[in-house]
């Protein structure tokens, strides 16, 4: 009986053959969430955690592709947008809007 694996990418493919591929990613993904954390504490404070979510998914990699590949925005087009939607989440923030 044959194996079907989806129809992902091919670092989606490899993690599930190679579950030292998925253990590494985990590993990168979870320093960058704590980069992304550590960055924005000192801006946002009790708010840090909801905002670090939101700009760790548009500074993704998937939301990258998906601009590029599916949208087929220009890079500089799609640089200026995750760099604006980052800006508007920033300034969203309740943290921003009273001073802490």
């Amino acid at each position: 009986m044959k194996r079907q694996l989806s129809s992902g990418t091919y670092g989606e493919v490899s993690e599930h053959l190679f579950p030292s591929i998925r253990e590494k990613r985990a590993i990168r993904d979870g320093r960058f969430r704590m980069r992304i954390h550590e960055m924005l504490e000192p801006h946002f404070g009790s708010t840090t955690a909801e905002m670090a979510t939101q700009v760790e998914a548009l500074v993704s990699w998937e939301f990258w592709r998906h601009l590029r590949n599916v949208q087929r925005l220009s890079e500089e087009k799609t640089r200026d947008m995750v760099g604006a939607l980052v800006r508007l989440v920033a300034l969203a923030s309740p943290a921003l809007g009273d001073g802490t």
